[in-house]
C-alpha cells in the first residue's frame, strides 16, 4: 500500500502488500477450521476470515479442489479465463446452472466488451512512458510487442476521431463485421494473434499499470484520480484485442465515434468500440466437452428449441434429455386472467403507437382504481419501460387518479437507483403489514415496477407483498436496437444451418426469437407472485393481444398458468366478478375435523389424486367437529390440535372456541373483533360450532358449506385433519 502526502508533507512509502495475506500460516489455518465447521455461507466464511486475520476470499478458493460443492457466480464458471484463475477444474463434474433463461445472453455478455477513447488514451500514455523508460532494458522483442501495441491503439483513436465539424463524413454508430473493422484500421502488417499471446504470456497489463501507480504516487497532482481506472482500461483494451481474433461471424464490432451519444448503446461522448459476441455455443462448448453433465434449470426455459439451437446446436438429441413439471402451487390458488377492456369498455392496446395516448392512460388508471378496491393488501403493477412508467405517474397525478388510488393503496415506485431498491422494497413491506391491523383505512400498497428492472428477477413478492401482479402490454425490445438486429441476423444464420430446425432458412426463427424475448420478460416479471405452496395471487395480464383467440403470445405463457387462464375478451365486469369471488375464497376456510374410528369403515384404497375431492363425495359422513377460519389467521395445526386434546383432557363437552376474548394460537391472534367481522359475513352459519363424542352427533358439513356458499356466492377451502393422530391429512379446494 502506498499512500501520497498531503501539501506540506513529506512523501511516505509503506511497505506493498495486503496485510490480510502476510502470514500464509493463518492460510493454512483458516482452511482447516472452515473445513472443520462443514457448510458455511458467505458470511460465516467473512466472519471466519476477520477472525483469524486473514483473507476470507484467497482462504476460500484454496477449498475448492477438496470441495464436493462450489457456487459461484455465472462469471466465474462461464469464463475460461476466470475459471483457470480460480483453479477450477470441470473435468468429470456435474454442473448445475439454474436461472438458465439467462444463459444465453449471459455468456454472450460476458464475452463481450467495451472500450472508451478516453481509456485508450490513458493507455497510450503510460505505454509510452514505460516505453521510454525501459527502451534499453527490454528485448528487441517485447520492444516490437510494445510498439505494435501503440500503433493498434493509435489506429483504433484515429477511427474515433470523427467530430461534429467533419460534415463530410457520415456521423453516426456502425455496425462492422470483424474483417470489416479490422480492413479500416490500415494495420496489415499487424499479426493479432501475436499480439494477443503476447498479451497474455507477457503479464504486460500488469507490469505497465505497476508501473503508472509508481509514477502517480511521485508526482502529486491534486484531484487526479486512482490508477484503479487506468488498470481497468488497460484490461478492457487487451479483452478487446483478444476479441478481434474470433471468427467474422461470431461476432459484431459497433464503433461509436466522438461527439454521438445513445443511450441504448450506452457510449459516452468521448466516442467508444464495442464487440458483440453473437457465438454463444462457441464458448458453451468448452464447459460441455469437460464436464461429466450440465443441468439447466429455470422456470422459464421453453421454448427448448431455441435454446438447443443458441447453445449446442452439433450436440446429440441422445444428449439432451428434458424434463418439465407443473407448479407445485394448486389450480385453485391462482387467477390468471388476461383482460381486453377496461371498466370504460376502451379496448387495452399497448402497442408502441398506441400506448402513450391520454385515454389509454385513463382507461388504465381506472382499472388500477378498480383492482385496488378488491385485491387485498399488496399490488405489484409492471409496465414496459422506466420511461412509460413516468408517463403514466405523472399523468395519472395532474388527472386525480393517484389520489383516488391512494385513498386504498399506498404508491410505491421502483427507483431508478439500484442501492435504494432494498429501502423501498422495505418501506412496501412494512406498509402492508401494518395496513392488515384492525381499524386501518388503507388495505395495502401498490408498487409501480418496471421489467427488466432489478425489481422483474430475483425479488420474492411472496404472500401479501404480491396479492396481484398487474403485466401492462408487451415489453418488446426495440427493433431498431443495432445489437437485437445484429442477434436476429444470426439466428437466421443457425436455423439456416440446421436441416432439423422447425423453421430451417426461414424469417420466422428471428421473429420466434423477438416474440421470446418479450414472453420470457413477462414470465419472469409475473413469477414474483406464487413463490410457496400455501400462496395464492392474482395475475392480470392487460392487453387485447393476451386474450386473443389465436396462437399469440398467451400461447408462450407457462403451462401452469395456461390451464387457469381466463381470457376476459367482454367487459371488465366479468374480470371484477372473478376477482371478487377468487379473493373472498381465499381469506377464508372451513376446518374440519374427526375422530379416526368415524371413517374406518370408508375404504378408501380407490383415492387418487384429489384427497379432498373423493372425501367430499362421502356425503353420508358425519364429521367431529367443524368452524369457519379467516385464512389470514389460521392457526397452525400442531397448535389447533393441542387446544383440542386440552379440552378432552378436561372432558368438555366443545371444542375450545377461538374467538372467545383475545388468545395466542401459533402465529396468530384471534380477537372479539374478527369473531364479530366473520359473524356478521357468514350470520348464524359463522358460530354454531358442532361436536360429537362418538361422530353421531356431528353434522354433515357438505351440506353446510353448500349453503353457505350458495348464499354468499363464494367457495371456501377445506382443511381436513385426524383429530387422534394428530397429522394434517390434505389442504385444497
Amino acid at each position: 500500500m502506498r499512500t501520497v502526502p498531503q501539501k506540506g508533507q513529506k512523501k511516505v512509502t509503506v511497505k506493498g502488500g495486503c496485510p490480510m495475506m502476510s502470514k500464509q500460516k493463518l492460510q493454512k489455518r483458516y482452511v482447516s477450521e472452515a473445513l472443520e465447521a462443514g457448510a458455511l455461507d458467505i458470511e460465516d466464511l467473512a466472519t471466519l476470515g476477520t477472525k483469524l486475520g486473514t483473507c476470507p476470499y484467497y482462504g476460500s478458493r484454496r477449498m475448492v479442489p477438496t470441495s464436493d460443492l462450489v457456487v459461484l457466480p455465472y462469471q466465474s464458471l462461464l469464463h475460461a479465463g476466470t475459471r483457470e484463475a480460480l483453479g477450477i477444474n470441470l473435468k468429470d463434474c456435474v454442473v448445475v446452472i439454474d436461472e438458465a433463461h439467462n444463459l444465453v445472453d449471459t455468456v454472450s455478455d460476458i464475452h463481450s466488451c467495451k472500450v472508451t477513447a478516453h481509456q485508450m488514451k490513458q493507455v497510450h500514455s503510460q505505454l509510452t512512458e514505460y516505453l521510454d523508460k525501459f527502451r534499453k532494458r527490454l528485448t528487441a522483442s517485447n520492444r516490437r510487442y510494445v510498439e505494435m501495441l501503440l500503433v493498434l491503439i493509435g489506429s483504433f483513436l484515429r477511427l474515433l476521431s470523427v467530430t461534429l465539424e467533419d460534415e463530410k463524413v457520415s456521423f453516426k454508430a456502425r455496425m462492422m463485421t470483424i474483417n470489416d473493422f479490422l480492413f479500416s484500421l490500415n494495420i496489415d502488417n499487424l499479426n493479432l494473434f501475436k499480439i494477443r499471446r503476447y498479451i497474455k504470456e507477457s503479464n504486460i497489463v500488469h507490469k505497465v499499470s505497476s508501473y503508472g501507480e509508481k509514477l502517480a504516487d511521485q508526482v502529486l497532482i491534486t484531484g487526479t484520480t486512482s490508477n484503479r481506472s487506468s488498470m481497468t482500461g488497460f484490461h478492457m483494451l487487451a479483452e478487446f484485442i483478444m476479441a478481434l481474433t474470433n471468427a467474422d461471424t461470431d461476432g459484431r464490432v459497433i464503433v461509436m465515434p466522438k461527439g454521438l451519444k445513445s443511450q441504448a448503446l450506452d457510449s459516452t461522448e468521448d466516442g467508444s468500440l464495442k464487440f458483440v459476441m453473437l457465438n454463444a455455443a462457441k464458448h458453451f462448448s468448452e464447459v460441455l466437452d469437460q464436464a461429466r453433465a450440465v443441468v439447466l434449470a429455470g422456470g422459464t426455459l421453453q421454448p427448448i428449441e431455441e435454446l438447443k439451437l443458441r447453445l449446442f446446436p452439433n450436440l446429440g438429441q441422445d444428449r439432451v434429455h428434458v424434463f418439465s413439471c407443473g407448479h407445485i402451487v394448486p389450480p385453485e390458488s391462482i387467477l390468471p386472467l388476461a383482460v381486453a377492456r377496461g371498466p370504460g369498455n376502451r379496448s387495452f392496446n399497448f402497442t408502441y403507437e398506441s400506448r402513450s395516448s391520454p385515454s389509454m392512460i385513463e382507461e388504465l388508471g381506472r382499472l388500477m382504481n378498480n383492482v385496488c378496491t378488491v385485491v387485498p393488501e399488496g399490488i405489484v403493477l409492471f409496465f414496459p419501460s422506466f420511461e412509460y412508467e413516468t408517463l403514466v405517474f405523472n399523468s395519472w397525478q395532474s388527472a386525480g387518479t393517484l389520489s383516488a388510488i391512494e385513498v386504498k393503496k399506498t404508491v410505491f415506485r421502483e427507483p431508478r437507483d439500484a442501492a435504494a431498491v432494498e429501502e423501498v422494497l422495505r418501506e412496501y413491506r412494512d406498509c402492508i403489514e401494518e395496513s392488515s391491523k384492525q381499524g386501518k383505512k388503507k388495505t395495502g400498497a401498490l408498487l409501480l415496477c418496471v421489467v427488466g428492472g432489478k425489481m422483474s428477477e430475483g425479488i420474492n413478492f411472496s404472500d401479501g407483498m404480491g396479492r396481484c401482479v398487474v403485466m401492462v402490454g408487451l415489453p418488446y425490445p426495440s427493433p431498431t436496437d443495432p445489437e437485437l438486429v445484429e442477434r436476429m441476423k444470426y439466428v437466421d444464420l443457425l436455423a439456416a444451418a440446421d436441416p432439423h430446425g422447425p423453421r430451417a432458412g426461414g424469417r420466422q426463427q428471428s421473429r420466434e426469437y423477438y416474440e421470446n424475448l418479450c414472453m420470457k420478460a413477462v414470465n419472469q416479471s409475473i413469477g414474483r407472485a406464487i413463490r410457496h405452496i400455501k400462496d395464492y395471487a392474482a395475475i392480470l395480464l392487460v392487453d387485447a393481444r393476451y386474450a386473443s383467440e389465436t396462437s399469440g403470445p398467451s400461447s408462450k405463457l407457462p403451462g401452469w398458468i395456461v390451464q387457469r387462464l381466463v381470457k376476459v375478451t367482454g367487459s371488465f365486469g366479468e374480470a371484477h366478478r372473478h376477482l371478487h369471488q377468487f379473493f373472498r375464497y381465499d381469506d377464508y376456510c372451513v376446518m374440519v375435523t374427526w375422530r379416526a374410528d368415524v371413517f374406518v369403515n370408508y375404504d378408501l384404497s380407490h383415492v387418487t389424486g384429489n384427497f379432498i375431492y373423493e372425501f367430499m363425495k362421502l356425503e353420508d359422513l358425519l364429521i367431529h367437529s367443524w368452524c369457519f377460519w379467516p385464512r389470514k389467521e389460521l392457526p397452525d395445526v400442531a397448535s389447533y390440535l393441542a387446544l383440542m386434546e386440552q379440552s378432552c383432557m378436561n372432558s368438555s363437552s366443545v371444542h375450545p372456541y377461538p374467538f372467545s376474548g383475545e388468545m395466542e394460537i401459533g402465529t396468530g391472534k384471534w380477537t372479539k373483533t374478527a369473531m364479530e367481522d366473520i359473524s356478521r359475513l357468514y350470520k348464524e352459519d359463522c358460530m354454531q360450532f358442532h361436536s360429537g363424542t362418538d361422530g353421531k352427533d356431528g353434522v354433515n358439513v357438505l351440506s353446510r358449506i353448500a349453503q353457505v356458499q350458495t348464499r354468499f356466492q363464494c367457495k371456501l377451502q377445506l382443511l381436513v385433519i385426524c383429530s387422534d393422530e394428530y397429522t394434517l391429512i390434505s389442504s385444497s379446494a
